[in-house]
């Protein structure tokens, strides 16, 4: 019994020193881009940022399918290198895509040698090259919300005389957090510049309908 688990353990050892996962890293979303000039109505957001991961991935612009599979639109992140075919599996996230119906294997293969696209063979994670089909994709970075990321945010609220009025808000998972919520008033006769949090807004031009603005710095 010892020496059947030892041999697992050496062949796991072994599968893993073979295969290569999909390169992921930690990312700052930011919107709008920093050093952009934008104009936001009031009560709409002028600064928002969150953590974020990339991934490397493959997008298809559109739904295709194998043996009545269907790949549905949206990205497919690179889960492991083996040799002659890469695996690339659904994972849920903000234009994420789906492969079949609720139930079906949630990865597929691509085999290096003609970028075909090849289903699993049951529930085995290898390609069941019988199923192998030439599919549309092309390969990108994709960039989503990173799980019960704290999601910050400044929203314009108006001006009065030279000043304007700017709220504070946090959310994670799209759920408020009220209790980090705060409202400031900013005079900008004394500077069009404003600041909250070590971000940094340049303001060119506010009303009660609308302000015209440029992001210099985001939220620390």
């Amino acid at each position: 019994m010892r020496k059947l688990l030892l041999g697992c353990v050496l062949a796991l050892v072994a599968v893993s020193a073979s295969a290569e996962n999909g390169k992921i890293s930690n990312e700052i979303m930011t919107t709008p881009n920093i050093g952009e000039i934008n104009t936001s109505s009031i009560g709409d957001s002028i600064l928002e940022q969150m953590p974020a991961t990339k991934a490397e991935a493959i997008y298809f612009s559109e739904p295709q399918s194998i043996n009545k599979t269907t790949i549905t639109r949206g990205f497919y992140r690179k889960s492991i290198d083996s040799g002659d075919y890469v695996q690339y599996d659904s994972y849920r996230a903000p234009n994420g895509g789906q492969i079949g119906s609720l139930g079906s294997l949630p990865w597929f293969f691509v085999r290096k040698s003609d970028n075909f696209v090849c289903l699993s063979s049951e529930w085995k994670v290898k390609p069941n090259e019988k199923t192998c089909t030439p599919l549309k994709f092309e390969a990108k970075d994709w960039v989503y919300p990173a799980r019960d990321a704290i999601e910050q945010r400044l929203i314009y609220n108006g001006k009065s005389g030279s000043k304007i009025k700017i709220g504070y808000r946090e959310f994670i998972n799209g759920m408020a957090r009220p209790s980090f919520s705060n409202d400031i008033e900013y005079d900008l006769s004394d500077s069009k510049q404003i600041g909250y949090k070590g971000a940094l807004i340049e303001v060119t031009d506010a009303n009660n309908q609308d302000i015209k603005y440029k992001v210099l710095k985001g939220f620390k």
